[in-house]
């Protein structure tokens, strides 16, 4: 999800190459995280050196070539606070945010609250922008980078940036969520900028 002014680069991390549409990666389904170790942990801070240096609130790991059940976002750039987190593993509840940000490793919908509109943009689909319908808010479980689980309560950009990131570990893009006038415009929209559109099979 896009949304950031620029910032410089990150001491020590990788830049990632971020996928755009139609890369097929964007269309997988990911598999879950089964080890936490120093690899995971560097895969991490790279996606977010990547995520800032594309000018974004949030990343999931297909965007950058991966199939593991990853996201990451962080609002505080925007000056949203942090959604109500609450530790499932014993642990403070600032233990599960690291560096400012928050890392859903095997996240869980739980519930979700009443449809309200959502003004998105991506960074697997640069320049576009287009508002959509999403539950305003919801609850979700996930693991951080230690594997420790926790619960997240979230509302409004909090609520649409974790939907957003979610949807792309499940191979959804935002604009499947357009309605069908709108998904017609962002097709024209496509063949004037360059992009190639493919469908969500079963779409």
């Amino acid at each position: 999800m896009t949304d950031v002014p620029k910032f410089g680069l990150l001491f020590g991390m990788a830049l990632l190459d971020v996928k755009i549409i139609p890369d097929p990666i964007l269309r997988v389904t990911t598999e879950k995280v089964e080890v936490f170790d120093q690899k995971l942990h560097t895969f991490l801070d790279d996606m977010y050196e990547t995520m800032i240096d594309a000018i974004g609130i949030g990343l999931a790991a297909p965007q950058v070539g991966s199939t593991q059940r990853i996201a990451i976002m962080d609002l505080t750039i925007e000056g949203v606070p942090y959604p109500a987190i609450t530790s499932l593993s014993g642990k403070d509840a600032s233990a599960h945010v690291y560096n400012g940000r928050l890392e859903l490793i095997n996240p869980v919908l739980v519930s979700k609250g009443a449809i309200v509109p959502s003004d998105e943009g991506c960074l697997s689909i640069p320049d576009y922008r287009d508002s959509i319908k999403r539950p305003g808010t919801v609850v979700i479980t996930a693991q951080d980078r230690r594997g420790d689980e926790y619960k997240v309560e979230a509302e409004d950009l909090a609520a649409f940036c974790i939907q957003h990131e979610m949807d792309h570990l499940d191979g959804v893009l935002f604009v499947d969520h357009l309605s069908r006038l709108k998904m017609q415009l962002f097709r024209r929209w496509c063949a004037k900028n360059g992009f190639e559109w493919q469908p969500r099979i079963g779409s």
